[in-house]
């Protein structure tokens, strides 16, 4: 699954997917600038995504 775009709302996107079935221990990555020269991934899972996209490292996708 992708969802595009939404890690300023990463908090909602949590909650509807555990709403929707999905378990708290699913795994999570959040990449950013995709095949760039700079890509960055954030790994978690759905039970602490949330605070990891608070980490001041990826503030500026917000």
């Amino acid at each position: 699954m992708l969802i595009f775009l939404s890690v300023s709302m990463m908090e909602t996107v949590v909650t509807e997917l555990c709403k929707g079935g999905y378990d708290r221990d699913t795994a999570v990555a959040i990449v950013e600038k995709a095949t760039w020269d700079d890509e960055s991934i954030l790994h978690g899972t759905l039970a602490d995504i949330a605070e990891k996209v608070k980490m001041p490292v990826l503030k500026k996708l917000h």
